[in-house]
């Protein structure tokens, strides 16, 4: 009812108003990305010059999300995005908030949980909800040796379940686009919007009813320790959308869960490593965890006993990759942690960096562009935690092209460079507006170098070593 409501609203404000709407939604979109995690902004402490991204850049960055044209403008396909019922919990968090995700999860198997209240009987039972949630905790012990049991209302509980409505006290109110929310492992704490209009239905033709179970499923997923993801067939997708009652988790969600609570099959043995998962004409296809000699461990998809699809690897090193790999090598979009704090998530190619991504290093510092074979290649930005953002061209992990420096005083350096040095003409612009030209006949270096980063990833011979396992 309140998207309803919400949708005529919006309609005959467009109608008069025109103008009007149109600040209005750019307001709502910038609230938007605020809230859910696309404005550097909202990190502490944030210089002056990294807190000066443009709305655009904003828009870039969601866009790029949910696999949309990369406009940078809030154009209609941003615009159904932005208002698509959701979970209300961050599609990207800040890096301290990443770190403490990545080792989150409960420190035992079998988990209790009540029922606070309900959704409206008229819509669903309480019978029925109560059957609905159990199906939802079973979706995720189907996959994993977790096991749920329901106490009564008075009882402990590790999971508490609450139907709430509008600004409730835990920091997280509902409003009209925003649907439940869940606080990871060890909180517990689970919360529907009493406001919307629940069903049970998987099929039901209105956009103004949500199924319960999917939703319930969503949540225990954040319950359990899980984030959201870009993945459009995963159950952890940020915004609504229905799905077939027998297809709720899809291999992804399976492989993230297992990564955190291992798996429920059978083992078999591969020459010295352990394998636990599916097969075909006794090689390795379907889906499986492979332990290896040096105790690496790889859980998702493979074809002809090959990594193949995606899947999880966390290295005893402290090395985490979540992604897509093909013919065992890492091909394809995917996340990389290391032990250090630094991270990348971006497109892969035969085990490098290649193609779109974003690396971010412990002490905060942020490259998002282009890569080749491991390197910065191509167009990119870097923002330093001390406040210098350089944006051009790079060709060998190193400044080579056209680009931008600005430091963090507001001056700033538009012209060429050359191994990362500046090279022939530029201009200086200054906050006081005036401007000086500049030609660099010898390479001359700027004060504040951009540090030569590196992404760590296998050794090759760790690699050669796990083809042959």
């Amino acid at each position: 009812m309140k998207t309803l409501i919400r949708s005529v609203t919006l309609i005959i404000t467009a109608l008069i108003f025109p103008h009007s709407w149109a600040n209005d939604q750019e307001n709502i979109a910038l609230s938007y990305l605020k809230r859910f995690g696309y404005s550097s902004c909202n990190d502490t402490p944030a210089s002056t010059v990294k807190c000066s991204e443009s709305f655009n850049e904003m828009l870039r960055d969601l866009q790029r999300y949910f696999g949309l044209n990369i406009t940078g403008v809030l154009d209609a396909p941003t615009r159904s995005i932005i208002n698509t019922p959701r979970c209300s919990m961050v599609d990207k968090p800040n890096p301290s908030l990443i770190h403490r995700l990545a080792t989150t999860k409960w420190p035992r198997l079998s988990l209790t949980y009540r029922l606070d209240s309900y959704a409206h009987h008229t819509e669903i039972t309480q019978a029925k909800q109560i059957e609905i949630i159990q199906e939802a905790f079973n979706e995720w012990s189907k996959h994993t040796p977790l096991k749920f049991k329901m106490v009564c209302d008075t009882c402990s509980a590790d999971i508490v379940m609450q139907f709430v409505e509008g600004d409730h006290g835990d920091g997280h109110p509902f409003d009209e686009k925003t649907l439940a929310h869940a606080f990871p492992p060890n909180d517990g704490r689970i919360h529907f919007d009493l406001d919307d209009t629940w069903t049970e239905s998987f099929d039901s033709p209105s956009n103004n009813e949500i199924n319960l179970f999917l939703l319930a499923v969503h949540e225990i997923g954040h319950a359990l320790g899980l984030e959201h993801t870009r993945n459009g067939e995963s159950i952890m997708y940020p915004t609504y959308r229905l799905k077939k009652r027998s297809e709720v988790l899809a291999a992804v969600d399976q492989t993230e869960i297992q990564a955190l609570y291992d798996s429920k099959t059978v083992q078999e043995t591969f020459g010295s490593a352990k394998y636990i998962g599916e097969t075909k004409n006794s090689v390795r296809h379907g889906y499986g965890q492979l332990v290896f000699e040096n105790g690496n461990k790889y859980k998702g998809e493979w074809k002809n006993n090959q990594r193949d699809g995606y899947g999880v690897q966390i290295n005893t090193d402290g090395k985490k990759y979540s992604g897509e790999w093909k013919n065992h090598l890492r091909n394809g979009h995917g996340a990389c942690t290391w032990a250090n704090g630094n991270k990348y998530v971006g497109e892969w190619k035969n085990d490098t960096l290649n193609g779109r991504g974003v690396h971010t290093w412990a002490n905060g510092d942020k490259y998002d562009g282009e890569w080749k074979d491991g390197k910065r290649n191509g167009y990119g930005i870097q923002i330093n935690v001390d406040g210098g953002k350089y944006s051009g061209e790079w060709k060998n992990h190193l400044r080579n092209g056209r680009g931008v420096f600005t430091w963090v005083n507001g001056n700033q350096y538009e012209g060429g460079w050359k191994n990362d040095k500046q090279d022939g003409y530029g201009i200086y612009r200054f906050p006081s507006g005036k401007t000086k030209k500049k030609l660099y006949l010898k390479k001359h270096e700027v004060k504040r170098q951009l540090p030569k980063r590196k992404c760590e990833h296998l050794t090759e011979k760790e690699t050669l070593k796990e083809k042959h396992e």
